[in-house]
């Protein structure tokens, strides 16, 4: 049960986290409570899930994994509401180029170039920062984009490793 509470406190850190790099970037820093608990509550539940998919994984249980990965995918898209768009296109080709350990390497690595090349579109089009600011902000993104990305890899993972799924 460690990795669940731990997932949980990743996804929970994380979004206060992100939340503090939005008010970093934003010309209007005034955010809503209610925007603010969705984003905490989405993040918990991301990892959470995460960590259910590593439990489930490492006991070796193929059916719970399923389960949880497909349950984890659905609900992480509520990661990709309102501004969380500008994510989507960075967090899912890394998560699947990370987590997908059974595809080809070529396929993996362009996955990986493509997100990290979506991340630095995402912070380099906020024009209405400073040079020094935008700066920091793209440093920043991509170490919060990092996190977000092994959160969503744990779901994207085989549910089997390769050595498990040779066994039957």
């Amino acid at each position: 049960m460690g990795t669940v509470v731990g997932g949980l406190l990743v996804g929970l850190a994380y979004a206060v986290a992100l939340r503090a790099w939005m008010r970093f970037i934003s010309s209007e820093p005034e955010f809503s409570w209610s925007g603010t608990g969705y984003i905490v509550g989405i993040f918990a539940v991301l990892g959470t899930m995460a960590g259910l998919a590593t439990v489930a994984r490492a006991r070796w249980r193929p059916r719970a994994v399923l389960g949880v990965r497909i349950l984890g995918i659905i609900l992480s898209l509520g990661c990709f509401m309102a501004a969380g768009t500008a994510m989507f296109p960075t967090i899912v080709p890394a998560g699947l180029g990370v987590g997908r350990t059974d595809w080809p390497r070529w396929l993996r690595g362009a996955l990986i170039v493509l997100g990290a090349a979506m991340a630095v579109a995402v912070v380099m089009t906020q024009l209405d920062l400073e040079p020094e600011r935008r700066a920091v902000a793209l440093v920043t993104y991509l170490a919060l984009c990092s996190v977000e990305v092994a959160l969503v890899a744990r779901l994207c993972a085989p549910s089997l490793t390769p050595d498990r799924a040779a066994l039957g």
